[in-house]
């Protein structure tokens, strides 16, 4: 990495940290407020959002939802999901989550993008839950990880859990199945 091109990244960070009113630690978890962000980070859209490119307010990771997906896809927030976690996002929704959906089906290669940012824990590309495209291998990353688990937790058929607490990853939720 270059000197120059350090100082932008650090400078784009302190922006971005700035425009979120959000700590830097926040923004590295992709914990920031004002925004919802992209892959693991708000940040790491920043980043990496070049290639795949998500429209402003889209709460997305990757690209933002357009033309067709994947079969065992769906959208929340406008963002790719696979189909059943959709389903448990959107019930949590209409019983009380505040929350959005900020990373959720991802290309082996997004992975792989998003692992080279440096973020921790990252699943190795061919690995992750998040490229998973029906159950149980599916993943999602949220905001209100906390609230989103209790109310949840009040779902009868629940298959959506917590699982990041266990990985250290606190936004990640997975149907736990395989750990993750």
């Amino acid at each position: 990495m270059t000197y120059g091109f350090a100082l932008l990244t650090m400078g784009t960070l302190f922006m971005y940290s700035g425009y979120t009113n959000s700590s830097i630690s926040d923004v590295l978890k992709g914990l920031s407020t004002k925004t919802r962000g992209a892959g693991d980070t708000g940040f790491v859209a920043l980043l990496t959002g070049a290639g795949e490119a998500v429209a402003p307010g889209s709460g997305g990771s990757g690209p933002a939802t357009s033309g067709p997906l994947p079969k065992g896809l769906g959208s929340f927030d406008g963002v790719p999901v696979c189909k059943w976690i959709a389903e448990e996002l959107q019930w949590a929704r209409e019983h009380g989550w505040t929350g959005g959906l900020t990373s959720g089906y991802r290309s082996k290669q997004h992975q792989a993008e998003v692992c080279a940012t440096g973020v921790t824990p990252c699943a190795k590309p061919g690995t992750s839950n998040h490229e998973g495209k029906r159950y149980p291998k599916c993943a999602a990353d949220v905001t209100e990880p906390e609230q989103l688990d209790h109310v949840l937790s009040k779902k009868p058929g629940r298959r959506l859990h917590y699982t990041g607490k266990k990985i250290g990853d606190i936004p990640h939720f997975s149907s736990g199945l395989n750990g993750v």
